[in-house]
């Protein structure tokens, strides 16, 4: 289990502590920035929890975010069929 030294077992515990509380953003935009995705997941299962609990308050943002996902789908797959097209081409 390790050495038994007792400032290991709080080393331990204060590093379990700071990932714990590093889940938390300072704000909604540097984990964007930065690219931390445990910040995103947390920014995301908190934005849909607040939108479940909003219920029927929160319809018309759940529309915009069901057009924005398909928006985002459609790109994402023309991109991709784009990109196989571009392999398929005949090098000069």
């Amino acid at each position: 289990f390790g050495s038994g030294d007792p400032k290991e077992g709080v080393s331990q515990l204060g590093k379990i502590i700071e990932l714990l509380f590093s889940i938390f953003p300072d704000d909604l935009l540097s984990p964007f920035i930065e690219g931390n995705t445990l910040q995103i997941i947390f920014i995301a299962v908190m934005s849909g929890s607040v939108i479940l609990l909003l219920g029927d308050k929160a319809e018309q943002l759940r529309k915009i975010i069901k057009d924005l996902t398909l928006l985002f789908v459609y790109a994402a797959a023309r991109t991709a069929s784009a990109r196989s097209f571009d392999r398929t081409l005949p090098l000069k």
